[in-house]
Parts: C-alpha cells; structure tokens; sequence
C-alpha cells in the first residue's frame, strides 16, 4: 500500500520518540511497555499542562478521541492519560499510558538557632544538641 501523498509504503511505526512537559524534574520513556512518566516539581497544578512530543513519522496521535497538538493542546494531568498513537498507514493504533505526578516537596530546615548546625526538624542531630544547650 502506497501512501497517496508521499508515494511511499506507509509506515506502521507507532512510537512516541520524545515527551516533555515545560517545568519537568524529569520524564522516563518506556518503549517496549508504551509507558511514560513525568515528575513535576511539588505544588505543579497538574490540571492544564501542554505536552511537546515527537511521534513516529507519518503518525499522529489522540486523548479521549481528541487529536493532539504538540507544544499546544491542554490536558488534565490528574489521573493517567492514555495517548493512543495511530500509525502512517492508519490501520495500526498503540495505546500509551502517561502519568505525570508532583515530586517530593522539600523539608523545611532548622538552624536552631547554632551556627553551621542544619538539620530536619525531629532528627537525632537538633534533638543532641537542644539536650546539650541546657
């Protein structure tokens, strides 16, 4: 089967080739699984965000039925978003699972009122030294 508009044999790739979300701590791309997964920094409002993404080429790609526009369709990020990845040849679709979750927030820091003394509040280190200050 020829492609009508390059004259080609259409592709039955289905991959997606790169993912990123402005802001990521970090984005792991699972292949041979379909799967992706992006860390946001802590506090991301994971409800309107745009992902960039590079697919196979010839293939385009829809969420819910809705097609895809890289750096410019919104998502909500609240729960798995499937990504299902239609082939050049359109007879071929792979579904891909994304899940985009907030990292960690970072614990807040005591001094204690000590210089060069910093530590997580409870830890054994500012417990030793509040004992010693009496």
């Amino acid at each position: 089967l020829l492609h009508p508009v390059h004259w080609h044999k259409a592709s039955v790739r289905t991959n997606i080739e790169k993912f990123s979300i402005p802001g990521q701590k970090s984005c792991i791309i699972d292949s041979l699984n379909h799967r992706i997964q992006v860390e946001m920094p802590y506090g991301t409002d994971l409800r309107t965000l745009k992902a960039e993404f590079q697919l196979s080429p010839g293939a385009y790609v829809k969420v819910s039925g809705k097609q895809q526009i890289s750096g410019m369709t919104l998502n909500n990020f609240t729960g798995t978003v499937v990504y299902t990845v239609y082939a050049e040849n359109r007879e071929i679709m792979v579904p891909w699972t994304v899940d985009v979750y907030n990292g960690e927030s970072i614990a807040p820091v005591l001094s204690n009122g000590l210089p060069g003394v910093v530590s997580q509040p409870g830890s054994p280190a500012i417990e030793r030294i509040s004992k010693n200050k009496n």
